[in-house]
């Protein structure tokens, strides 16, 4: 997906001497007039963030901008912010063209995280609350279909109905970006989702180390590591993933269920997570928010003929064009949740729904033992009418299952 934002005038840049060569790689032209690098018309602003530094000549508010800490450039007629000061407390006399990237004069895109088919989700600090936050994009061209703007309204929606829940994603603010007509949405910010963390637990907890280290080292990095993973390996496969894991995504999943809301399609990637050593509670360290609601279906709300249902991801859902599928949508979640638990007991990712049934018949099988195997055939059946019915009847299930196994794991230790 191209940037959503281009320069449309040439943007000046204070460019250390010693950066200059980054910043030519990134597109800027030096303007030996006036000595200062800048960026060409149609190139994204963002790429150029770290060297944003002049404003609008405001005569009006000279006075002011003046106070604030900025400097008149007579050569070119313009205030710079000094390095030694915040360029986001300067917004409201940006130039234009960087005043794109700021919603609801609150929010300030600094940096693009991710881009997909219908949006760009760039990080931002939030004015008010000083937080950073996730503003969600709509492309312009995109976000003006009607599956597009179906999509937004279906993840709004889904959104507010299921606020002030744990392990559901928060709608801070939502709306159509003044300045391009795009629709936007701003939730939290969140550094990793749960495909970034799956299969590689040697990495998370490196991630982990270093996310929460005042002054990491190397040595004490291996040891960490070292003591997490053996911990890890020291408890039973299957509750080591539910009680820290798979519990929360399933309790998010029932939260939006008991709301007549199905995700439709959960996978890694719209799992939502932060760290936290806030709490003495193990099973809170890793806090689990459910996210980009785009395809769900609101059994309330939703009277649209139009069907969003094609967004699925293989593995991670059954196919919809299966016969009877679209009978069955509320096990969807329910086999989603399936294959994202094969995943996290295995620390093996599934590519394909073939994967999927050799890890439930391989190594799966042999870590949690014939009892949750067998209702896991049931859960990733490919008969959609065979599965449990929805999320509700799976931890109803889940929860008996867990205490027959505890007793056995239990017995088996006094054997021992």
């Amino acid at each position: 997906m191209p940037a959503p934002f281009l320069t449309l005038s040439d943007l000046y840049l204070n460019v250390p001497f010693e950066e200059k060569d980054d910043a030519k790689e990134k597109g800027a032209k030096w303007d030996k007039d006036k000595k200062l690098w800048y960026a060409p018309t149609g190139h994204d602003p963002l790429d150029f963030a770290q060297w944003w530094a002049f404003l609008n000549p405001v005569f009006k508010d000279k006075e002011q901008i003046k106070e604030k800490g900025a400097k008149w450039v007579p050569e070119i007629k313009k205030w710079i912010v000094p390095s030694s000061l915040d360029y986001d407390d300067f917004h409201e006399w940006w130039p234009k063209d960087l005043k794109q990237y700021i919603f609801n004069e609150r929010f300030i895109c600094q940096g693009p995280v991710e881009e997909g088919g219908q949006s760009n989700v760039f990080k931002a600090w939030d004015l008010s609350e000083d937080r950073y936050c996730a503003v969600k994009l709509y492309n312009k061209e995109v976000g003006t279909s009607d599956q597009s703007s179906e999509a937004f309204k279906r993840e709004m929606d889904s959104l507010l109905k299921l606020d002030g829940h744990k392990n559901i994603l928060q709608l801070i603010d939502w709306g159509v970006h003044e300045r391009s007509g795009q629709k936007f949405m701003v939730t939290p910010w969140m550094k990793y989702t749960l495909h970034q963390l799956l299969g590689d637990q040697e990495n998370v907890w490196r991630l982990i180390y270093n996310d929460f280290s005042p002054e990491p080292n190397k040595a004490d990095e291996d040891k960490f590591v070292f003591e997490s993973l053996n911990e890890r390996k020291s408890q039973d496969p299957w509750f080591a993933a539910y009680g820290e894991d798979l519990h929360p995504i399933l309790d998010g999943l029932l939260h939006a269920y008991k709301k007549k809301v199905l995700h439709r399609d959960l996978k890694p990637g719209n799992i939502f997570i932060e760290l936290s050593t806030d709490s003495n509670d193990e099973d809170d360290f890793f806090n689990y928010r459910l996210g980009d609601f785009g395809a769900a279906k609101n059994w309330d709300e939703d009277t649209s003929n139009m069907t969003v249902a094609n967004l699925w991801s293989e593995p991670w859902q059954p196919n919809p064009n299966n016969a009877d599928e679209h009978l069955f949508q509320s096990t969807w979640d329910v086999y989603a949740w399936g294959v994202i638990a094969l995943a996290l007991v295995t620390d093996e990712i599934p590519e394909t729904i073939e994967d999927v049934h050799k890890l439930l018949n391989g190594s799966f099988k042999e870590k949690v033992g014939e009892n949750l195997h067998t209702y896991f055939c049931k859960i990733l059946n490919k008969d959609a009418d065979k599965r449990p019915a929805n999320v509700k009847i799976l931890k109803r299930n889940i929860d008996k299952l867990n205490k027959e196994r505890r007793i056995a794991l239990k017995n088996a230790s006094f054997r021992k």
